[in-house]
């Protein structure tokens, strides 16, 4: 690989490490995927409506805030879906 300068440079051995949030680091550990099947947020207990001019949902076990990180979609779910009381 060249720089700037026309000189050959070795390309780094190592990868740089990635820089997650603390809810994305969350969605990560619990396996959050697309659901197919009927195991989906929108059936889950863990599910939690946040209502505002519009509706957020949420999720107990990523965290609640008020910012979009911690939002969640309904066709989703994660390894510890539990079954709605």
């Amino acid at each position: 690989m060249l720089n700037l300068f026309g000189e050959e440079v070795k390309e780094p051995s190592f990868k740089p490490r990635e820089k997650l949030s603390i809810y994305q680091q969350a969605k990560k550990d619990l396996c959050y995927r697309k659901a197919y099947g009927n195991e989906s947020c929108k059936n889950c207990g863990n599910l939690v409506i946040k209502e505002y001019d519009k509706r957020y949902f949420k999720c107990n076990l990523i965290g609640i805030s008020n910012c979009s990180a911690t939002d969640i979609r309904l066709g989703d779910y994660c390894d510890r879906w539990e079954k709605k009381k």
